[in-house]
């Protein structure tokens, strides 16, 4: 799992915040929001009643058709391997302290109500998140008038491995997101290339510092100890990425395979088995594509994909999945997969 720290920290860049509001948030909420007036809010309240959750963000930004009034953007990281089931009642008891804390920062005699909050739900892992995004699911309906007592807020997720494209071209998210979902050095390189582009100027530095150490972070859990140069600058990390000849070790590859089978799994029990496994093993023919595309780039996924046409049997997927590992060229691994 990846450094939280160095998440949070790119989070709470006003530049980052507002690129990743522009383009995986609500699109009908965030045209509402002048995303140019983000300011930062302090969780103390919140962190000391819940054992500090260090990975909560507070933003709070104005209306365009009504300046004088403000919102909360409540992004809450999630970096666990496991889906909390309970998400939405922990969001609703993490949004009631909030506005317990608005209060308590309201002037005497200010009778304006309080502002909306927009919960976000931002989550890593590789998983597919399938807990309830509403409070109200996890509450037996009894019925009226009792369900008229039953609260209804809702989160909204974003999967960073399972978000798609970013609306713009130039996206500082999208760029981070491409390097967290990375299944190997040329993958990651990549990501790091956009970004270098992406965030020239001064106001930037904030965000390329905080960038760079999650990068170092992340890059020290793959590479599972091997010896990294002293990377200073992301121009330093994209070199040493484009010259690294070792892949990702095997543990995050599997981990890619494994994924589509849990998925697979998952679906079996509420679509029934047969269906479920069929959507695993399509989750896993494209966990090979992006892994093949990862080590020797975009021309190998056609042919390979023609060659998995013809694989039926699982076990012999996992093991073409050994081989893009180990074979040394996309013509050596096409040149297995022909003579097979």
């Amino acid at each position: 799992m990846l450094s939280d720290p160095g998440y949070r920290r790119m989070f709470q860049d006003a530049v980052m915040a507002a690129d990743f509001a522009s383009n995986f948030l609500d699109e009908d909420i965030v045209a509402r929001l002048d995303l140019t007036t983000l300011q930062p809010m302090p969780t103390s309240r919140i962190s000391e009643r819940f054992q500090r959750r260090e990975n909560d963000i507070v933003w709070s930004v104005a209306l365009k058709d009504h300046p004088d009034r403000r919102i909360y953007l409540y992004l809450m990281l999630e970096f666990q391997s496991t889906v909390d089931r309970n998400m939405a009642a922990r969001m609703l008891a993490y949004v009631a302290l909030l506005y317990e804390e608005l209060l308590g920062l309201e002037k005497p005699g200010d009778d304006r109500k309080l502002g909306p909050i927009y919960p976000v739900v931002v989550y890593n892992g590789r998983r597919p998140w399938r807990a309830e995004r509403q409070v109200a699911a996890l509450i037996e309906d009894l019925g009226a008038p009792l369900d008229a007592h039953v609260p209804r807020m809702t989160y909204e997720l974003v999967e960073v491995r399972q978000c798609g494209e970013p609306r713009t071209e130039r996206s500082l998210s999208g760029a981070v997101f491409r390097i967290d979902r990375s299944e190997g050095p040329a993958d990651a390189a990549a990501g790091v290339r956009d970004l270098i582009a992406w965030s020239q100027g001064p106001e930037h530095d904030r965000f390329q510092k905080s960038c760079m150490g999650w990068i170092r972070g992340m890059l020290a859990v793959r590479m599972e100890g091997e010896k990294m140069p002293e990377t200073k600058t992301l121009p330093d990390v994209r070199e040493w990425l484009e010259d690294s000849p070792t892949p990702w070790p095997r543990k995050w590859i599997q981990q890619g395979l494994e994924q589509g089978l849990e998925q697979g799994l998952e679906q079996g029990l509420e679509q029934g088995l047969e269906q479920g496994l069929r959507a695993g093993e399509a989750a896993l023919r494209r966990s090979l594509e992006r892994l093949a595309r990862a080590r020797f780039g975009e021309a190998v996924v056609r042919p390979l994909r023609l060659a998995l046409e013809t694989v039926q049997d699982l076990e012999r997927l996992e093991e073409i999945g050994e081989w893009i590992e180990a074979s040394a060229s996309a013509e050596a691994l096409l040149a297995r997969l022909r003579a097979r």
